[in-house]
């Protein structure tokens, strides 16, 4: 049965906002006394939470530990260091490290400086990895040694790519006690910096200017990076404390991406409560519990695919833990409740937004199977299933739906809740609609598919348009439609996402026409193919083979029937295709693998 909340459901629910509210006013009164309001924000926090408890742990870090002193004086030099090798405010600085505490230290330093951190996706290898540096023009790039062999490898293809830009690296060790380790080509960071000053910088900014730069998928073509500014960020910190109230003795376990804005999420709110952030590189399901009980973790931060692997893992340890929150997005209904009354989850404070969206929504209430009460002017309205576009009137106007039903998510544009798009602005046009409901109002169109549950509440149901979400990322179609093309012998593809049980969100299709009809396609060549021109979670799952694909009128693939059609062979006339990691192959889907799918029994 769908939620439907009442005023009386949320009165009942009113200790988690009052909660919710007190932590907002402690941080408001904080940042009106003890903060410059045109200080780097991420940076001023780590400052202030160094100056009043200088030896409170900020990081964990598999066996590693840095206090907030420690932590202010190494990103400290790390940017006298940057300053002194013309690295400027304002400048773009690529960061492309995984998750460790070295990661943070490089982020804080550039905010202290005033330069724009350019968060990439870990995943990303050959253009699409070259696309993201060469799209922001940076002036130097800080890679993680673990990445190197990456960024090397687009070095052979296109020269370029290290034009006029400082190449730094970061050791794969505890660099700020020991700073050994020499690579061809790169600038050691952590050993140049050792003998700087760990002085605070007191540089001031334009809380307009931008101060990071998340890349995101959207709906169409390689990745794009979104602008977020300081004014943003320090927006950010607001909404941190207000969903997710953390305190001093709190520790919150993140094996999200850094790159990731729900994980950068989950650190403000630790920095804003002063409290501990626990680093794992990479989840674990089978070790996640054991990271629970050594870091002594209260708050955990999530995407729905890894609630759903918890569920899927036994361990003697998750029964009696010290969790009590859960913070992230994308946990679905059907797993709701059971995850909560499992592991004894008391608050699950889901929150839904995107790095270029212009509202959100946070759960406040602590409701069960909903994003939670939407923030900034917004309308859910009626749209065609197989165009997945508003349904307009003979005015040009939509519709909104009632309450239950589902619908498209736009966001209204207003001066409080602006939408500062991309750095290629010709991206914008794409995700704006004009006169909506009146002349002259402007919406963003969020490509989600979410239902009105009331009193301003929703819950997200899918993803619209060329994108679908899979392994708790977003994946473009036309971007693997791109990549699908250039395999020998294929004449057109067309992806998309279907779904599978027991998984969250949907796993990537791709239809394909070859060039010599009755000629097929060699499983073990494309995987491989596949496998070196895009990250795992964007590799389609199965693929089939058709004589035609068909298009609308306006030239637009048809998607709507192959959508319908999944991977079910009773509709697929041609035979199908189905990855299996561990082979390294795309090999015949036969009522065998689709049984082990069905029932959850091999890996996707």
């Amino acid at each position: 049965m769908e939620p439907s909340i009442t005023r009386r459901d949320l009165f009942q629910q009113r200790k988690y906002l009052f909660n919710s509210i007190g932590s907002l006013c402690k941080f408001i009164y904080t940042k009106a006394t003890k903060l410059n309001k045109n200080a780097p924000p991420l940076s001023s926090l780590v400052e202030l939470n160094a100056s009043r408890d200088p030896n409170q742990t900020a990081l964990f870090y598999e066996d590693q530990s840095l206090t907030y002193s420690g932590l202010n004086d190494y990103s400290n030099q790390v940017a006298h260091y940057l300053l002194s090798n013309n690295v400027k405010p304002k400048d773009v600085v690529i960061l492309f490290m995984e998750n460790r505490i070295e990661f943070l230290v490089v982020l804080i330093a550039l905010n202290k400086i005033g330069a724009v951190a350019g968060l990439i996706n870990t995943s990303l290898v050959g253009k699409a990895l070259q696309h993201c540096i060469d799209l922001v023009k940076p002036t130097a790039l800080i890679i993680g040694e673990e990445l190197c062999d990456k960024y090397e490898a687009i070095l052979d293809v296109n020269d370029s790519v290290s034009a006029e830009r400082s190449t730094f690296y970061m050791p794969d060790s505890s660099t700020y006690t020991s700073v050994e380790g020499t690579r061809e080509g790169f600038i050691n960071l952590s050993q140049a910096a050792q003998s700087c000053s760990t002085d605070n910088l007191n540089i001031e900014v334009d809380l307009e200017d931008a101060g990071m730069y998340i890349y995101t998928s959207g709906t169409t073509g390689l990745p794009k990076a979104t602008v977020q500014t300081f004014a943003k960020t320090v927006t950010a910190s607001y909404v941190a404390a207000l969903m997710n109230p953390v305190t001093r003795a709190d520790t919150l376990y993140c094996t999200l991406p850094l790159y990731h804005g729900t994980a950068l999420v989950c650190w403000s709110s630790v920095l804003v409560g002063g409290g501990t952030f626990a680093l794992r590189r990479k989840f674990s399901a089978s070790d996640f519990w054991n990271d629970i009980e050594k870091y002594q973790a209260t708050i955990f931060g999530y995407v729905g695919e890894l609630c759903r692997y918890l569920l899927n893992t036994e361990s003697p340890k998750s029964a009696n833990n010290t969790l009590r929150v859960i913070i992230g997005n994308g946990l679905r209904a059907d797993l709701w409740l059971e995850f909560k009354e499992r592991f004894q989850i008391e608050e699950v404070r889901e929150v839904y937004g995107a790095s270029e969206s212009n509202i959100a929504s946070l759960n406040l209430f602590n409701m069960d199977k909903t994003t939670g009460l939407i923030i900034g002017p917004y309308a859910i309205v009626k749209y065609d299933e197989e165009t997945e576009e508003p349904i307009l009137d003979k005015d040009g106007r939509v519709a909104r739906v009632e309450q239950g039903e589902g619908g498209l998510l736009l966001g209204r544009l207003t001066k409080l809740v602006p939408f500062t798009g991309y750095t290629d602005t010709s991206k914008n046009k794409g995700k704006l609609i004009y006169g909506a409901e009146k002349e002259g109002d402007s919406w963003f169109n969020t490509g989600d598919i979410v239902r009105d549950v009331g009193c301003r509440h929703m819950q997200f149901l899918d993803r619209s348009g060329d994108t679908f979400r899979w392994k708790g990322e977003n994946v473009s179609t036309s971007e693997v439609e791109t990549v699908v093309n250039h395999f020998p012998g294929v004449e057109e593809s067309v992806v998309y996402g279907v779904e599978v049980p027991h998984a969250t969100g949907r796993a990537g299709m791709v239809a394909i026409k070859l060039e010599e009809k009755n000629s097929n396609i060699d499983g073990a060549k494309f995987y491989e193919y596949l496998a070196s021109q895009l990250p795992n979670y964007a590799m389609p799952l199965f693929v089939r083979v058709n004589d035609t694909l068909e298009r609308t009128g306006t030239f637009k693939y048809k998607k709507f029937n192959l959508k319908q059609d999944g991977y079910d062979p009773h509709k697929v006339k041609s035979a199908i295709r189905v990855a299996l990691h561990s082979e390294k192959c795309y090999t015949t889907l036969d009522s065998s693998l689709i049984n082990e799918i069905n029932e959850n029994q091999i890996k996707l």
